[in-house]
């Protein structure tokens, strides 16, 4: 086949799930899938407020690893005492930096940890919402969400739900309904009102 006559797109994998898609779309062998899956996946993971010296120290790490990590330049001479850090890389680079940052100097191990976290939830399919009265699984089935719109002016339901009283009854005849969650909007947003 001529390479002129091949089709090229970019993929824009953004999740796990989508990684494992695409790699099945193409017949991809188990063991192939296992291996490359972390590969497929580029992360970014920002992480605020870090000690100049540890925060230099990641940056060696990443790029030992293949990846990078951006800090403030004040940061890189010592002249700023934090700043913030993005770390850069595959899903299997940072996979690395967690490993080897569990092994590492204090304020490494830290951040290797809260890091290590973060793939956790990334790899999870579910996270757990937990309220001051109930907890929300998130993940297992499609969530419902009402909208109250609470507002005398509001533009989608004319003001129905402007007092208190009117605003908790159709919550709760949307609880009955079946919404898991509903967000109430209290506050009025668009040309000349408050932002």
């Amino acid at each position: 086949m001529d390479p002129g006559d091949v089709t090229v797109r970019c993929l824009d994998i953004a999740s796990p799930q989508e990684a494992l898609a695409a790699l099945r779309a193409v017949d991809t062998d188990p063991h192939g899938i296992e291996a490359m899956l972390p590969k497929m996946l580029h992360l970014n993971i920002h992480l605020a407020a870090v000690e100049s010296g540890v925060a230099n120290h990641i940056k060696e790490e990443m790029l030992a690893l293949g990846g990078d990590a951006a800090i403030a330049s004040d940061a890189f001479y010592r002249r700023i005492a934090t700043t913030d850090v993005i770390v850069m890389g595959t899903l299997r680079q940072i996979q690395r930096f967690v490993e080897k940052g569990a092994e590492g100097p204090v304020g490494l191990k830290g951040y290797a940890g809260r890091i290590g976290e973060a793939l956790t939830h990334l790899a999870s399919n579910d996270a757990l919402l937990k309220t001051s009265r109930r907890e929300i699984r998130i993940g297992e089935r499609t969530l419902i969400m009402g909208v109250i719109n609470a507002t005398p002016d509001s533009f989608s339901d004319g003001g129905r739900f402007a007092t208190a009283q009117s605003a908790v009854d159709e919550a709760m005849r949307m609880v009955e309904d079946g919404a898991d969650l509903i967000d109430i909007g209290g506050n009025p947003h668009g040309p000349g009102l408050n932002p």
